[in-house]
């Protein structure tokens, strides 16, 4: 029932974004449908869109973050990285675009367990965009893990400021229990 459910669903959003292309060929509609159809695993498809957004609309930094989400996807996650990677070396990109694929890369590195390249990561996004709380988020449990305590109680102060921004709704989410959580660790 749930299978059946989801794949309507799916297939559901990939009819929309196939209307939305058709009434108009924006690179928004191409990216769109392309990440429609990668979440419904039509890799090739997906792929296939993105070459045809670039020929319609020329190169853009949002064509090549899907290309990186494929890749990841595909299971090519080091290409992925690579594409993340040039995208942030790109001054001219939006910082908190450029913050948030930092954000991605080190959501890698800490599904890797590389806790230091991800902290790395973290702090770049944090630089780039203060108010990025994904990162701030990750950067909290990393040191709190690692016990190092300095700046974790302005990281947990500055998670419940006013204005942050998330990328991930399942941080944001589990922000509250989180920040209590870290709180504890701090106190003890």
């Amino acid at each position: 029932d749930g299978d059946l459910e989801a794949f309507a669903l799916r297939y559901s959003t990939v009819q929309k974004q196939i209307k939305a292309l058709q009434e108009e060929a924006s690179l928004e509609n191409f990216i769109n449908l392309a990440f429609s159809f990668m979440v419904a695993g039509l890799y090739t498809q997906a792929e296939k869109l993105l070459d045809k957004a670039e020929s319609v609309c020329g190169k853009s930094a949002g064509i090549e973050y899907s290309r990186a989400d494929l890749q990841i996807n595909k299971g090519n996650t080091d290409k992925g990285m690579q594409i993340y990677e040039s995208l942030c070396l790109n001054q001219s990109l939006d910082p908190s675009f450029r913050a948030q694929i930092y954000l991605q890369i080190g959501e890698i590195w800490l599904f890797r367990r590389a806790d230091d390249k991800a902290l790395d990561c973290f702090n770049r996004a944090l630089e780039l965009d203060p108010l990025q709380g994904d990162a701030r988020l990750q950067r909290a449990r990393i040191n709190s893990a690692k016990r190092e305590f300095h700046g974790l109680e302005e990281d947990l102060q500055n998670l419940q400021a006013p204005g942050i921004n998330w990328v991930f709704p399942r941080n944001q989410e589990s922000a509250p229990e989180l920040i209590a959580a870290l709180s504890r660790n701090l106190k003890n």
